[in-house]
């Protein structure tokens, strides 16, 4: 029950959150996109218009949040009898989650694209503004950082996992292209969703980097999942 009144709240979040887009981006100029919110803002905006276009990324994270702590419930527990080893039923864990995760975007991105067409591309051809190469930036990225969260919830409380994604996130996006993301590179994911903030010359070098960056994020929760208490739930 307490699973649903989260997932009831983050979709609450989730539809204010495409109210507050729409009014910042109105006004970024430039961003004629249909998929405009995977083009994000590019550096420098102040911090109402970057929390406006994060409110949507933030929804996701609560909404899919407290993913291996639902899973390794008491009465989910015996699906483990149908799994040969227990590195099937945790990437079955893995794969749910980012299919969710995923699902959610593709919304967020279809719901809010309609909404600015509606408005203001109605005399344009859809097909003639999409830019598919940062949507699978985007995408990509979305789903390191979701995998980060999943392997973060294999040793923390859901809360706390999803407190630090936040908070990791907000702080990457927050430093931009400042003088410190020289110095603290673990920092310029967060940045990978954002259209706007990665350079044509220098896309296929971030694919290259955050798929990297993803299968060692899987290597270690597979690393993980071989533990028998996990989260404080023994499995």
């Amino acid at each position: 029950m307490k699973y649903n009144k989260w997932k009831q709240f983050a979709l609450i979040i989730f539809f204010i959150a495409m109210g507050f887009q729409l009014e910042s981006f109105l006004f970024v100029p430039g961003n004629d996109s249909f998929v405009w919110f995977s083009c994000g803002l590019p550096y420098g905006v102040n911090a109402k218009q970057l929390l406006q276009w994060y409110a949507g990324i933030c929804a996701i994270f609560l909404y899919t949040s407290a993913t291996i702590e639902r899973e390794t419930a008491d009465n989910k527990l015996n699906q483990l009898l149908r799994y040969k080893t227990r590195k099937h039923f945790f990437f079955r864990i893995l794969f749910k989650h980012i299919g969710r995760t995923c699902l959610l975007l593709i919304v967020l991105i279809i719901i809010t694209g309609c909404i600015r067409w509606k408005f203001e591309f109605y005399d344009k051809n859809l097909l003639t503004i999409l830019d598919f190469r940062n949507i699978i930036i985007m995408f990509i990225a979305m789903i390191v950082l979701a995998t980060t969260q999943l392997v973060l919830e294999m040793f923390l409380p859901h809360l706390y996992a999803f407190g630090l994604i936040n908070i990791y996130t907000l702080i990457g996006l927050g430093l931009g292209n400042s003088e410190k993301i020289k110095l603290l590179k673990v920092f310029m994911l967060p940045n990978l969703l954002m259209g706007y903030r990665v350079e044509q010359s220098k896309q296929i070098s971030a694919v290259v980097m955050i798929v990297a960056i993803e299968i060692f994020m899987i290597l270690l929760y597979a690393k993980l999942s071989k533990n028998k208490n996990i989260c404080g739930v023994i499995t």
